[in-house]
């Protein structure tokens, strides 16, 4: 069992449907194939509140975004085509809307997992 705390602006999509992966920071216990996530927002707040039944992870890869906006997953390079389909999962409008969030909230290098779950 993985609990999953969303920034407040992608609880809706998630609640939605519309966003079904999360890019997180590395966990102590990486997330795990198969396990179920227990998708909440507000986590650590007396306003938690979850978004969905627990959901089985369907795919895990570990991801690097590097300060030059070279992105790794699962250790090899990916194109534009690619950042582009982890963003939209993902909640953002595009591959450079995504990368300049990261930046911003996380600063860069960012070093993490890709966690998707079944709608």
């Amino acid at each position: 069992m993985a609990l999953i705390g969303f920034h407040k602006q992608f609880a809706d999509a998630v609640a939605r449907g519309d966003k079904t992966q999360t890019i997180t920071k590395r966990r102590l216990h990486p997330v795990c194939l198969g396990e179920y996530l227990h998708l909440y927002v507000g986590l650590k707040t007396n306003d938690a509140r979850r978004l969905l039944p627990p959901r089985p992870c369907s795919y895990v890869a570990d991801i690097v975004i590097q300060p030059d906006y070279t992105v790794f997953v699962g250790g090899d390079t990916i194109g534009p085509e690619y950042l582009e389909e982890i963003a939209k999962l993902d909640g953002f409008e595009s591959g450079t809307a995504m990368l300049a969030w990261f930046k911003k909230t996380y600063g860069l290098p960012f070093i993490g997992q890709i966690i998707r779950w079944i709608p």
